[in-house]
């Protein structure tokens, strides 16, 4: 059994007609040969933790992130070659306001002595237009909603305002170039109060203009 420990692959993917297929095909013909994976099943199964901490940081769209998978290229059978990946990826598009986000929180949480992930979702209610009102019928179905909405992400987080209505909020991944910087400026509020030291304001406006949310789930 072989093992590679890293390796780099660049992907673009691309979605075409039936006939543009033919025609691409027609091309490579002459200059490449099919191998043995040319026609075959991608199967995956992906592992998390118990309370889903992979992918509800995926979600959030960090600078980094990993996901550990089991991957055969055909349909598995007990003799079927497969493959325990770790998926790493880094956004370099939006990643050094979001990095630099999250390591001055990862300074106040050690200062604090609390996890990074609380201080995350201690922002999330002040930041403003981040969130909808879905109304519940009981207790029972808003505590299914408010752990339907957790899921996707570390920053959905949800708060009852009584009279039937809970308060879902979006996690940062989703906030426009404002609602970012007004996240940013509460972090680097609290690093000052703590004696952390922080960037200069032209750097950070600097990251914010390549910053790009994700669309918002209804």
């Amino acid at each position: 059994m072989g093992y590679q420990t890293v390796f780099r692959r660049y992907e673009k993917k691309y979605l075409v007609t039936q006939e543009q297929y033919d025609r691409l095909a027609a091309v490579f013909a002459p200059r490449m040969e099919r191998d043995r994976f040319s026609e075959s099943t991608i199967s995956n199964i992906y592992y998390d933790t118990p309370d889903f901490r992979l992918i509800r940081r995926s979600l959030d769209r960090p600078v980094y992130k990993e996901k550990l998978r089991l991957r055969t290229y055909r349909t598995p059978h007990a003799d079927t070659e497969a493959f325990v990946e770790i998926k790493k990826k880094y956004d370099k598009r939006s990643g050094r306001a979001n990095a630099y986000a999250w390591a001055c929180m990862g300074k106040l949480a050690a200062k604090l002595g609390i996890k990074r992930e609380e201080v995350y979702r201690q922002y999330i209610p002040e930041i403003g237009d981040n969130y909808r009102l879905v109304p519940y019928v009981n207790g029972q179905h808003r505590d299914f909603i408010a752990d339907l909405w957790s899921k996707q992400g570390l920053g959905w987080v949800t708060q009852d305002c009584n009279g039937g209505y809970l308060m879902c909020f979006y996690g940062s991944s989703t906030y426009n170039t404002l609602q970012m910087g007004r996240l940013i400026n509460l972090i680097v509020q609290d690093c000052k109060e703590q004696g952390i030291e922080t960037e200069p304001e032209s750097t950070v406006i600097g990251w914010l203009s390549k910053w790009k949310p994700e669309e918002r789930g209804v």
